[in-house]
């Protein structure tokens, strides 16, 4: 599929820094990609995929839109401060009736959303911190009287770890009231949730019910004076390798009321979901519906663990293109 002989291309829409100087994914809150992915996408699908356009940002694609109706979309350019901004591309593509290798519009604002992220998962009897979302024009002191500290207090509508640091874990009411109100002066929308101690594990998700992907494996945090808690807050995301490894916490009873959640929120899409284990027992911190793909993020690491060569992983995902929706 997508060869030579093959009217359809792969269009990848990257989010490139136009400052130069820049080297990191993230800056002044906003996600870009490396300037090394291109490289690293033309070599992993060369021999199966063909005819590939890279576009720098989505300004560049909605330009040149007429040019790919019959093509297939990866997007990496996910917009900036907006509550929606993850769903922009993947609407505009529905709109021209374009294929989009990425979750709908409505998962996109669903997974964006980690509050109501936490409410769909419920529905299907999966464990959620306890929390509460809250707004500048809201919030009062005197709800954090009703919380079990230590609390983690974070954007709602962000990824990647944005607005999320060691110090976004607070043990008193009084770090809880300063932090909030630090960060509604740059976020809309802050999520405090009981801050769940334990084991971290990432849950990939690829398929359907013929043949279906879904493995898990635990983030190994590295012991490291300034990490006070053991969290995948940005300070370890942007700056510090850490190692996967494959676990099974799950039991046959979350397996089971996972598949129910993917199949009904997005099958045949790839998702990622981020979640800790206490006292035996799976919490759903949120979904990613745009992972990392990068060699070194979880989701290629996670095939990597099953036996997967990074362009065998890109084999899989990519080769029923035709059939995506």
């Amino acid at each position: 599929l997508l060869n030579g002989g093959d009217k359809m291309k792969l269009v990848v829409i990257l989010n490139i820094n136009p400052d130069e100087n820049v080297k990191t994914k993230i800056s002044n809150n906003r996600e870009y990609t490396r300037r090394e992915l291109k490289t690293i996408l033309s070599n992993g699908f060369s021999g199966f995929i063909q005819n590939i356009v890279f576009y720098s940002n989505f300004e560049e694609f909605k330009q040149n839109v007429h040019n790919h109706i019959h093509d297939f979309v990866l997007n990496f350019d996910f917009g900036y401060k907006s509550r929606t901004r993850n769903m922009n591309v993947p609407a505009f593509c529905e709109i021209y009736n374009v294929k989009c290798f990425n979750p709908t519009p409505y998962v996109q604002v669903l997974c964006q959303d980690k509050f109501m992220t936490k409410k769909f998962a419920e529905n299907f009897d999966i464990k959620t911190p306890r929390g509460l979302l809250i707004f500048s024009h809201s919030y009062n002191k005197e709800i954090l009287n009703h919380f079990n500290y230590p609390l983690i207090i974070k954007p709602n509508y962000e990824s990647e770890s944005i607005g999320i640091t060691q110090n976004s874990i607070v043990s008193n009411i009084e770090q809880a009231d300063y932090l909030i109100k630090q960060l509604l002066n740059d976020f809309d929308g802050i999520l405090i949730e009981e801050y769940i101690e334990g084991t971290e594990i990432a849950i990939t998700i690829f398929g359907n019910n013929d043949n279906i992907f879904l493995e898990e494996v635990e983030l190994c945090f590295p012991d490291k004076e300034f990490l006070r808690y053991k969290a995948y807050t940005s300070e370890i995301k942007q700056h510090i390798a850490i190692e996967l490894k494959k676990s099974s916490y799950l039991t046959d009873n979350d397996i089971k009321h996972i598949k129910e959640l993917y199949y009904n929120l997005s099958p045949n899409k790839l998702i990622r979901i981020d979640g800790r284990i206490k006292d035996s027992e799976f919490y759903l911190i949120e979904i990613n519906a745009n992972p990392g793909l990068y060699p070194k993020s979880v989701v290629p690491k996670t095939f990597e663990l099953n036996g997967y060569s990074y362009r065998d992983m890109l084999k899989k995902l990519f080769l029923s293109v035709k059939e995506c929706k």
